[in-house]
């Protein structure tokens, strides 16, 4: 792969949100794994926010096994329509960070809302919300 970035970023303003949901979680010690959940919760939702000037690094890139990598490319891919994005890791790896941006939020407010229950009951709420109705 060409250009690969050694980390993904996260905006720097979201660390605390991070470590918050990290902490206080199921997710307790799976950076990379709240990471990719948030970039794929913000591309379900359809939008990105840029953080560039705000970066701060996250995740190493050796960590990410090929079934991550699959996930930020299948995500590239739809967003651009080309296949030939993968080709541009750093692009991939910038258009993942954003999603991951809007997506970290929402799972804030899955792990700390006033309802009662265990964050997993709720994403499993989520995503059977997102699912296509019969």
């Amino acid at each position: 792969m060409t250009n690969e970035p050694i980390t993904l970023n996260i905006n720097k303003s979201n660390r605390k949100v991070y470590d918050e949901i990290i902490e206080n979680s199921e997710l307790k010690g799976k950076t990379k794994e709240v990471f990719l959940l948030a970039a794929v919760i913000g591309f379900k939702k359809g939008h990105r926010v840029s953080i560039k000037g705000n970066k701060e690094s996250y995740v190493r890139t050796e960590y990410l096994n090929d079934e991550d990598r699959t996930i930020m490319n299948a995500i590239a891919i739809k967003e651009t329509k080309d296949e030939e994005i993968i080709q541009d890791q750093k692009e991939v790896f910038n258009i993942v960070e954003e999603y991951a941006h809007v997506g970290i939020k929402i799972i804030r407010e899955m792990v700390f809302d006033k309802e009662s229950g265990s964050f997993l009951k709720k994403f499993e709420s989520y995503l059977r919300d997102c699912l296509p109705s019969k």
